[in-house]
């Protein structure tokens, strides 16, 4: 089993890397190889609070677009965003520690087809579906950690 810390050197609106701390969100990416997913746990802080006590939809989409973006990163797929459709099934409490889950549904030419969801105690609380559009070769010079089966090849 391999499991690799994703850490890109840009600043991220999400994760915070590249920033001195990021009070919103408090995530720490995890590829898991074996699976091909994308699984971690994340805390929506109160930089966060749409309604009253909650995160925000918002946040919970950056959330799940970051998390499906990087399947697609670590999978050999630099991409972009192009469509993300998302279902808010239970409102989130700030404070509340996620388990995120992210992974490739297929592969279509350019078009990458994802699946991510935000579960609290097994609980699916938000799922997303996206499009993601592979991009070209430069996009791997936004110093996003490379998968090792690709080093050579690009």
């Amino acid at each position: 089993m391999s499991i690799i810390e994703i850490n890109h050197q840009t600043p991220c609106y999400i994760c915070g890397t590249g920033q001195a701390h990021n009070p919103a969100i408090q995530v720490h990416f995890a590829w898991h190889d074996d699976v091909q997913k994308v699984l971690c746990e994340a805390t929506m802080g109160p930089a966060c609070q749409g309604a009253p006590g909650h995160a925000h939809g918002g946040a919970l989409f950056g959330l799940l677009d970051e998390a499906m973006g990087a399947a697609c990163w670590m999978s050999g797929h630099p991409v972009m965003s192009a469509h993300v459709g998302i279902d808010y099934r239970k409102p989130v409490r700030l404070g509340e520690t996620l388990q995120v889950a992210a992974w490739i549904e297929r592969v279509d030419g350019r078009k990458v087809h994802t699946y991510g969801e935000l579960r609290l105690g097994g609980v699916i609380m938000t799922q997303a579906k996206g499009l993601f559009v592979s991009s070209d070769r430069h996009a791997w010079d936004m110093n996003f950690p490379k998968p090792e089966k690709l080093q050579n090849q690009l």
